[in-house]
Formats: structure tokens, C-alpha cells, sequence
């Protein structure tokens, strides 16, 4: 209880605080009393716009510093004497891309309208087989279904692409997303749904996560999201005007969990995590995650779309590895892709939620519209019959013993031929690559200029940041392909070592060191966007041996004759 001597002590410091306040506002009035009413508005409005105009600069999402660079960067290449000199490096990188793009097409037809009348089965078959020869393609997933399995599977999706039955593939859909629940230990109470694929999946976790941060009162929600995820999150959140607080790695690039957990405030409305991720193929501690999202009552996707057909049987295979899947209490979603490493023919992906409360957040209902009542747990309201169907027979097709096998063939095939490539002292590898995909890097030479010159002895490598994938798939799971690749990668590192020009003249290695160095994003987006524009191009034969590749009706003049002029360079 306050004493009077308490009493008398606050109101001295009231007394002492007024005097000094009138003291301030007589010398603030003695130094402008010179100014007009009409200034004194202008100034107050010069002020309060200038205080809107740091806010909206300090809380934007990108930094005061690289606006500056921005502009300052487009005003050198609006200069008159500058920009015909970056129109004309614009105008030669998409002639080299189209060649690049078009090298194995010798001669260079294209259909650009509708032939008058369809083509021939025959016909339309051939042009699809001199379509798969292009690029000479080596390695592509492989099925593991047997040919009784693939031909089943082929009979399904046939069925259900001529017959119209929203009701078989409702229930083929409940039953694909049941079995992949089970193997996921979500329990009785989830939900899911079949969707086109990893994007697709992931925009739902972000509407369900608005609306649910919405909900709880959340008016600026925000994602917790390692730099080691797929760009995918982060082309998505920009699409929904989410904002992203990016959580740094260790160095085995598993995402650091004390910074993850600095990182959380009342407005975090969705933490994610990758299992593996899609940079060095490396598990998160999915664990340890879920434990905090549990804590703080977050909701938490896994991003198991690479990988969502291997880690529920390695247990099986005999691998040692924790728990990924709902048995983790902080687990709210998880997806899986259907292709890939699930051998469906058809792209498409598995969506789980933890229990059927996410169903009215990922739900989109309108009763208020002039077509009816509209309600879509999906982008799209119609089932793709193709991908359900398709799916549902992979899954019956090879069954849990089917995929057990493939765990152990991807996974040991994984760590074998790691341990092959670290053997090699030019080769340094990155991350933790225990499941299905290796990053490395070459110490010795460029690394881009290596992989191009695996990539032109056949393999499907993906190029990053400074560093080399190599996805595991079936087909690479036998001592052959694994020891020619060694030989291969061998060999390539060997001829770097004594070719060094190759480095500067390979277009892949100039186009990364143009990333890496360069410090006009712009310049790097124009290319790249001139990259796709060069994907859809048709330009015409290196050689032309006819007046014209297009008949009057529609139809290529190679297909014409009797047989077909194969499509291969000269």
C-alpha cells in the first residue's frame, strides 16, 4: 500500500515534469514565432510524409541499399550511349540460346498451325519417337513395375480417360490419399487431397496457413523458411504476398535450429523444413523441429515431395532414421509426389494434413456467386482423372514389398557412390547425401565447366550455386552405370586439368560465373528471361534443302515421303 511520503514523491515529479515541459514549449515557440500559419501546416505535412515514407522503406522486404542499387543501375542503362550496347549483348545471348536450344534439330520443322486434316496414328507416332531422340537422352526414371504391373496401369488410365465417372475417381482418390496417409502414421482423424503437383501442394499449405493465422488475428503472417528450400516456397510466398524471414544453415546445410527459434514471433503463422532439401539432398532435423512448432503451436510442413515414397520403408530396408511422419506431434502437413520416386507415369502429388480441422482452411466455398454453390479443397474443382487413376494402380501395382526394394536400390546406391566420389581427392562433397541425391563440387577445376562436360557424355546433372546434383535413380542402381560415371567424372576432371580454355568457352560456365559476379540483377533476369523466350523459338534450317518445311495443308514436308528424315545433326 502506498504511504503519503509515496503520494507526495509522485506528485513533486508530475510538478517537475510540467515545468520542464513549458519550459520546452516556450523556447520551441520563441524559435518559431517568425513562421507563418500556412508554413507551419507544410512543415507538419512534410514531416508526417516523410515518417509514412521511412516506415514503408524500413518495412519493406527489400533493404534501402539495394533500392538504391537498383535505380542507380537503371539509370546507367537508360544512358543513350549504354543501352544499345546491352541491347545488342541481349540480341547475341538468345542467337546463341536458340542454337543451343535447337543443336540436335537438323531440320528444324515445326508445326505453327493446325493441319486441315488429323494426321495418321502412324504418323503422329513416328513424329513422337524423332521427338524422344532429341537431346540423346541416357538416363530417365525407370518403372519397377513388371510389364503384367505396367500394362495394368496403362489399362486403368486408359479407362478412366475415355469413361466419365466423377464417382470412381472420388473414390480412388480417397483411397490413394488413405494409403499414403498410412504410410505417413497420420492416423484416423487426417485428410488430404491428390493434386498436380509439388506447387500446387504447397500453395495450399500457404492459403491454409493465412486463413488460419487470420483467424487467430495474425494481420501480417510470416513463414520461417530455410535458405535451403526449394525455390518453389519462395517463388509461392512472393505470388501470395507473404513475407519470408529466411533461417540460416549449419554447415552440413541442415537448418540451424537455434537461429529457426530466435526467429519466432506472434506473428509467425508457418514454419517449414525439407526432408531432404533440394540443394545438397541434406534431412533437416525434422525432429527437433517439430518439437518446437509443438511448443509455440505452429503449424509445421515437411517437404517430403522428393522423397515421400522412400522414408516410410527404410526402416524396412533395414536403414537406421528418424522418424519423419505425423508420429512427430508438431507435424501438421506433409507432402509427397507421386512420380519420381513413387513411379507413377503421371505427374501429381499427395497433400496430408495432420487432422480434418485443415479441411475449412485449404477449402475454398463461395454460395454467394451466380454459377451455384463453388467448392474446391484444390485449384482445380475437377479431379484430374489421369493422375487419380494412374496413381492408384502404381500404388496397387507395387505394393509395400515393391517399394521396400526401391528404398534399398536408391539409398545404398546413394551412399555407395558418395563414398566413391570422395575416393577422389578433386571432387569435395557437400551436405549430408544419405538418401537419394549428391551434391558435389570440383576442387581442382571450374565446376560448371565439368558439368557441362558430364552432362554431354549423358547424365542428367543439375547445375547450382557452385556446385553439381546428381539425382539417384533406378536406372543408375547397377555396377555398370555406377562405375562408369566414376570413370566418367574421372575422366572430365582429367581433361579440365589440360584443357583450360574449355572453362572459358562453355556457355553453362559463363552464364553461372555471370550470376555469381555480376551485380545488375537486372541484366541476369533480362538473360534469363531470353532463355525461355529461346525455348519456344522456331527458327529455320541450318541448311535448307526446301523452299518450305510446312505444306499448304499443314502437314511437315518431311513427313511426306515415304519415310521420315531422322532428326540428328549432320
Amino acid at each position: 500500500m502506498a504511504t503519503p511520503s509515496d503520494v507526495s514523491g509522485f506528485y513533486a515529479y508530475m510538478h517537475e515534469f510540467s515545468e520542464s515541459v513549458d519550459i520546452w514549449r516556450g523556447q520551441f515557440n520563441r524559435r518559431t514565432g517568425h513562421l507563418e500559419s500556412w508554413q507551419v501546416v507544410c512543415y507538419t505535412f512534410s514531416l508526417i510524409f516523410l515518417v509514412a515514407w521511412i516506415r514503408k522503406i524500413t518495412s519493406s522486404e527489400i533493404s534501402f541499399f539495394e533500392r538504391f542499387n537498383r535505380k542507380s543501375h537503371a539509370m546507367i542503362r537508360n544512358l543513350p550511349w549504354v543501352r544499345p550496347r546491352f541491347d545488342e549483348i541481349l540480341a547475341n545471348t538468345k542467337n546463341l540460346f536458340e542454337e543451343e536450344t535447337h543443336k540436335d534439330d537438323f531440320l528444324r520443322e515445326f508445326y505453327k498451325f493446325l493441319p486441315e486434316r488429323g494426321l495418321e496414328r502412324e504418323d503422329i507416332v513416328r513424329e513422337a519417337k524423332q521427338y524422344a531422340l532429341l537431346g540423346n537422352p541416357i538416363i530417365s526414371f525407370q518403372n519397377s513395375t513388371d510389364d503384367r504391373g505396367a500394362e495394368a496401369i496403362q489399362e486403368v488410365t486408359k479407362i478412366f480417360q475415355n469413361a466419365n465417372s466423377p464417382k470412381g475417381i472420388r473414390k480412388m482418390e480417397s483411397e490413394v490419399v488413405k494409403m499414403v496417409s498410412t504410410m505417413m502414421h497420420a492416423g484416423h482423424g487426417s485428410s488430404g487431397v491428390v493434386t498436380s503437383g509439388n506447387p500446387e501442394s504447397v500453395l495450399l499449405v500457404y492459403y491454409a496457413a493465412r486463413r488460419k493465422a487470420l483467424a487467430e488475428s495474425i494481420e501480417s503472417p510470416e513463414i520461417l523458411l530455410p535458405i535451403s528450400a526449394h525455390p518453389v516456397f519462395q517463388h509461392l510466398a512472393d505470388m501470395m504476398r507473404f513475407r519470408v524471414v529466411k533461417v540460416p544453415v549449419y554447415r552440413d546445410d541442415r537448418v540451424d535450429y537455434r537461429r529457426l527459434r530466435r526467429r519466432i514471433t506472434s506473428s509467425t503463422a508457418l514454419i517449414v523444413a525439407s526432408a531432404p532439401n533440394s540443394t545438397t539432398g541434406t534431412m533437416d532435423d525434422i525432429n527437433k523441429i517439430s518439437e518446437l512448432a509443438a511448443r509455440y503451436k505452429i503449424p509445421f510442413h515437411v517437404d517430403a515431395s522428393t522423397s515421400g515414397f522412400l522414408l516410410p520403408f527404410l526402416e524396412m530396408a533395414d536403414f537406421h532414421q528418424p522418424h519423419i511422419d505425423f508420429r512427430l506431434s508438431g507435424v501438421t502437413s506433409i507432402a509427397v509426389d507421386l512420380h519420381g520416386y513413387g513411379q507413377s507415369t503421371e505427374n501429381g502429388s499427395v497433400l496430408i494434413f495432420k487432422d480434418q480441422s485443415w479441411l475449412k482452411h485449404h477449402t475454398y466455398i463461395s454460395t454467394k456467386n451466380r454459377t451455384g454453390v463453388y467448392v474446391s479443397p484444390t485449384l482445380n474443382p475437377n479431379r484430374n482423372a489421369s493422375v487419380i487413376s494412374a496413381a492408384w494402380a502404381t500404388l496397387l501395382s507395387i505394393g509395400r514389398d515393391g517399394y521396400v526394394d526401391i528404398t534399398s536400390q536408391i539409398v545404398t546406391t546413394t551412399r555407395r557412390m558418395a563414398e566413391l566420389m570422395r575416393e577422389n581427392k578433386e571432387i569435395e562433397i557437400l551436405g549430408a547425401p544419405e538418401l537419394c541425391l549428391i551434391a558435389f563440387r570440383s576442387t581442382a577445376v571450374d565446376t560448371y565447366a565439368l558439368g557441362e562436360k558430364l552432362i554431354d557424355e549423358g547424365w542428367e546433372l543439375e547445375v547450382g550455386e557452385n556446385c553439381l546434383r546428381l539425382p539417384i535413380i533406378l536406372e543408375i542402381c547397377d555396377d555398370d552405370r555406377i562405375s562408369r560415371f566414376i570413370a566418367d567424372l574421372k575422366d572430365s576432371v582429367e581433361a579440365l586439368v589440360i584443357d583450360k580454355g574449355y572453362a572459358q568457352e562453355c556457355k553453362t560456365a559463363a552464364l553461372h560465373r555471370m550470376i555469381d559476379t555480376s551485380a545488375d540483377q537486372w541484366l541476369v533476369n533480362e538473360i534469363l528471361r531470353v532463355r525461355l523466350i529461346a525455348e519456344h523459338s522456331m527458327p529455320p534450317p541450318e541448311q535448307k534443302t526446301r523452299p518450305r518445311t510446312v505444306s499448304v495443308d499443314g502437314r511437315k514436308m518431311s513427313m511426306l515421303g515415304s519415310k521420315p528424315i531422322l532428326t540428328q545433326s549432320p
